[in-house]
């Protein structure tokens, strides 16, 4: 069944908005910069987000470092979210998008199959938890389809348990229904979910879990660098818990009753914003 999800464009005041296909798994980001790339996008640099932890970064940049861009909001519809789908990867290949947040094994996949990108570097560490329905006698851990590393997750943490693949929008269902004992899922799908939360990460070992590709074209550009900036700038901001605390009760919270929750879930995951240049390892 199709699902309405909140789309957004950011473009300069005064310039006329462009027409863009939107793609499931992505908040579109329009940022303009002035030529020097023969892309599709032609007068705007176009950056694919996911609608979860990984989009946060992105969102606390658009509201606080970047604010001569005036913001146009419209919906649009769509039900897959994810950055391991096929339409996601069409959406790259076509040029569509300059840039991207996604997962490290889509990254992998895309700059094997398309010479025109490159990791720039990691966003995110630790925005996964496992959530166990049960603590004893686990025998299945679900993960989203095509997240490879997921995969490997599960297995270093329990020998014998078997990973199922599911589609990311099916994760919370299925540890509901029982249909497995366990889940890896993203940390701000987290609340309201009944189970027991742990961290993927062991002490000392970080598990990235978001990175940033883009295209060569435009890695010389002043604008990226620009971007680049303020990202490392948010990464610092928001690995300090107060100034996340506020922005995800600004963005994320539903209500007061919610207050507070969702940042002890962020805390109990260990989440750490990265720099893409400045983390790169």
């Amino acid at each position: 069944m199709l699902k309405h999800f909140h789309c957004m464009q950011y473009i300069m005041r005064g310039r006329r908005s462009k027409k863009h296909l939107l793609l499931p798994f992505l908040l579109i980001i329009f940022m303009p910069f002035l030529g020097g790339c023969q892309s599709k996008a032609h007068d705007f640099l176009v950056i694919g987000v996911p609608d979860d932890a990984g989009g946060l970064i992105v969102e606390y940049m658009i509201a606080n470092k970047l604010p001569g861009l005036k913001v146009e909001e419209r919906f649009d519809m769509y039900a897959i979210k994810d950055c391991c789908s096929s339409t996601s990867a069409w959406a790259l290949s076509s040029s569509e998008v300059n840039m991207a947040v996604i997962c490290p094994d889509a990254a992998e996949d895309l700059i094997a199959k398309d010479e025109r990108y490159v990791i720039v570097g990691p966003v995110l560490a630790n925005s996964d938890l496992f959530v166990l329905g049960r603590e004893q006698n686990i025998k299945t851990i679900g993960y989203t389809q095509n997240r490879w590393y997921q995969k490997d997750l599960i297995h270093k943490k329990w020998k014998g348990v078997r990973p199922v693949p599911l589609l990311s929008t099916a994760l919370p269902y299925a540890l509901e229904k029982g249909v497995v004992d366990g889940v890896v899922i993203d940390v701000s799908k987290c609340q309201g979910i009944k189970g027991t939360l742990m961290p993927v990460y062991e002490e000392g070992q970080d598990v990235i879990t978001y990175v940033l590709v883009a295209n060569k074209e435009v890695l010389n550009l002043k604008e990226f660098k620009e971007i680049m900036q303020a990202w490392d700038k948010a990464a610092h901001e928001l690995n300090e818990v107060e100034k996340l605390s506020a922005f995800l009760q600004q963005n994320v919270s539903n209500g007061d009753e919610t207050k507070g929750v969702e940042i002890e879930i962020w805390k109990k995951a260990g989440v750490k914003f990265l720099s893409p240049l400045s983390d790169q390892k």
